[in-house]
Parts: C-alpha cells; sequence; structure tokens
C-alpha cells in the first residue's frame, strides 16, 4: 500500500483550497473534502478551524498541523479579517 500511495503522489499538495464556490481538501477522497459556499455564507475561522455557512455551518475537513505553518498563518490571517 505504502508503494503504491508514493507511486502516486507527484509533488506538495495543498492542504486547502479556497475559491469562490467551495473550499476542497484534496486529500480527502469520496467528495467528503469538498464544501459548497452558497449564497450568504461565509468562510471563516472559529478557533483553529475553517468553516463555512452562516447559521447552519459545516467544518472544514483541514487542520493547522496538516498545514505548511506559513500557508496555515497566512490563510488564517485573511479568513479572520
Amino acid at each position: 500500500m505504502l508503494t503504491l500511495l508514493s507511486d502516486l503522489y507527484f509533488g506538495p499538495l495543498p492542504n486547502d483550497v479556497v475559491t469562490d464556490t467551495a473550499v476542497a481538501v484534496p486529500t480527502v477522497l469520496g467528495g467528503q473534502g469538498r464544501i459548497p459556499i452558497g449564497p450568504g455564507d461565509a468562510v471563516r475561522m472559529e478557533g483553529d478551524r475553517i468553516v463555512v455557512g452562516r447559521r447552519d455551518t459545516r467544518k472544514v475537513p483541514a487542520w493547522p498541523v496538516m498545514a505548511h505553518r506559513g500557508d496555515w498563518e497566512s490563510m488564517t490571517r485573511t479568513l479572520r479579517s
């Protein structure tokens, strides 16, 4: 299994990708890592987690320990402002 994973690894993967329409975590398989951003939804930080929504929030399956520290800090500064 490890050999298969190393053969599929082509380089650094982003921990999460935030676009206008969704927040995605490429390393989570089966579509569970994609959270759509609907009309009126906000992408923001709650503690050390990224959440999407206004009333009914969904937590993004991304954690700071899985990300490059500088990238995570830059993203969280942007989301908190």
